[in-house]
């Protein structure tokens, strides 16, 4: 699917509802309603983590730290690890780790994730 835009659909006391637009392969209109606290979301990362991903980095300017660098995690683990369908071998998990990490670490897909981390030092 092609992300086409978000709209602002109702802005209530405590949520706000957005229609999130997508096409499909086939070219058909694809619409998710979603409810959110945040009442600004405007594009896809805020959707996904609260933030553009430059507006998260601008959180730390005029703190004393020096960035590193910023990854997105998400908590896909923790509630599959206990799962026997999703099982990773000893030997598959540095494979997982290693790819999880690579994807972790790509600005672009950043704003795909559920959470943004700030990896800094303190200066």
């Amino acid at each position: 699917m092609k992300y086409q835009g978000i709209r602002k659909i109702h802005e209530g006391r405590f949520i706000t509802r957005y229609d999130v637009d997508y096409v499909t392969e086939e070219g058909h209109p694809k619409t998710y309603e979603i409810i959110s606290r945040n009442k600004n979301i405007g594009t896809l990362e805020q959707l996904f983590t609260g933030y553009d991903v430059e507006e998260f980095e601008r959180l730390f300017d005029g703190k004393p730290v020096a960035r590193i660098t910023t990854a997105g995690v998400d908590g896909l683990l923790e509630p599959l690890e206990d799962r026997a369908d999703f099982l990773i071998r000893d030997e598959d998990f540095g494979a997982f780790a290693a790819w999880y990490l690579h994807f972790a670490e790509k600005r672009e897909l950043l704003g795909h994730t559920n959470h943004l981390l700030y990896i800094c030092r303190k200066t």
